[in-house]
């Protein structure tokens, strides 16, 4: 158990502090007992293993009667306490201990307390992560540096994997001002969330459909999740990404020239990517425009069974979406 002033601190003033006083769990809160590493309880004096020379002494409620989350349970802890006096009698008797109603009642409390504790312990913790998930989200919104709206943005990001071959120049870039241009349209006449198409497999084929709603919807980029069981995954496995977007221009169809990946390391892949339309054979970006008529529509093949394709469309208060626009210098 670490002491408080054993417990790092961040100096940086920028950085939010921990609040201890609401974190009894951290410093041996007499309410939740003193936790050791072994799991002991030391409350009531010290019930553990080198005290009958049996290091099972505090587990076996769990592979007995099972872990009690309700203090109430009286009789299962009885229960469990006697099938774990008949196992462990002689250990009781070598240990000079005395079975007794009191020595029953003093191991069914104390594990009733520990399991309890736990369970308090467990819902803080839970709560911690879904807190620093909302922090860390506001986190990304607020500090993501600021780009000049003359500098220039690729048309793909792309992380897990390699490129191999595109339907366009990888390095094809465009002004970050149009960009903020279309963001200011889809989130001043279509503003909506986001949409997750998740691929469906079929014949060797993940397809993933993004169907929107009837009215049309506008999308700036569009990013595509793949992963695969790492059992299941081969370093040199070749990615084909095809699919058909709509834009305000008319549908962009990737087909004759997909895009083709390898994977890195992980097996996990982020694809980021903008449509574009071809203007005397230069890329320049459009805005996407999607409805129940006309999806946005992602083929992936190439990966196994044991795999995930999910296809997420931003919408306009999105969190990435939200950054990027927070991002650009007025």
């Amino acid at each position: 158990m670490k002491r408080l002033d054993q417990i790092p601190v961040s100096q940086d003033p920028r950085l939010d502090h921990a609040d201890l006083t609401h974190q009894p769990y951290l410093f041996g809160d007499p309410e939740f007992g003193d936790f050791e590493e072994d799991g002991d309880y030391d409350e009531d004096g010290d019930i553990d293993g080198s005290l009958y020379g049996d290091p099972d002494v505090l587990s076996v409620f769990d592979e007995t009667s099972g872990d009690y989350e309700e203090e109430g349970d009286l009789r299962s802890a009885l229960q469990g306490a006697g099938r774990f006096i008949g196992k462990h009698k002689k250990a009781f008797i070598a240990g000079g201990a005395a079975l007794s109603a009191g020595t029953i009642a003093l191991l069914v409390r104390k594990k009733m307390k520990q399991a309890a504790a736990k369970k308090r312990v467990q819902k803080a913790l839970a709560q911690q992560r879904f807190n620093q998930t909302i922090h860390k989200a506001a986190l990304v919104q607020k500090s993501v540096g600021k780009m000049s709206r003359n500098s220039l943005m690729r048309f793909f990001s792309l992380k897990g994997a390699k490129m191999n071959s595109s339907p366009i120049d990888p390095l094809s870039t465009f002004v970050i001002d149009m960009f903020k241009n279309m963001l200011d349209r889809q989130n001043m006449d279509t503003p909506f969330y986001q949409e997750t198409a998740i691929g469906v497999f079929a014949a060797g084929t993940w397809t993933a459909t993004a169907t929107g709603v009837v009215a049309n919807r506008f999308y700036t980029g569009l990013i595509l999740q793949i992963g695969t069981n790492i059992l299941n995954a081969a370093p040199g496995t070749i990615i084909n990404f095809t699919g058909t977007l709509p834009t305000i221009a008319g549908n962009l169809v990737i087909a004759a020239n997909p895009f083709l990946l390898t994977y890195d390391k992980q097996f996990d892949v982020r694809f980021l990517f903008y449509p574009w339309q071809l203007v005397s054979n230069k890329a320049l970006p459009v805005l996407g425009q999607y409805s129940n008529a006309t999806p946005i529509i992602a083929t992936v093949t190439g990966i196994p069974a044991a795999s995930a394709v999910n296809l997420i469309v931003p919408g306009s208060i999105h969190p990435w979406t939200i950054a990027m626009r927070n991002a650009l210098i007025k």
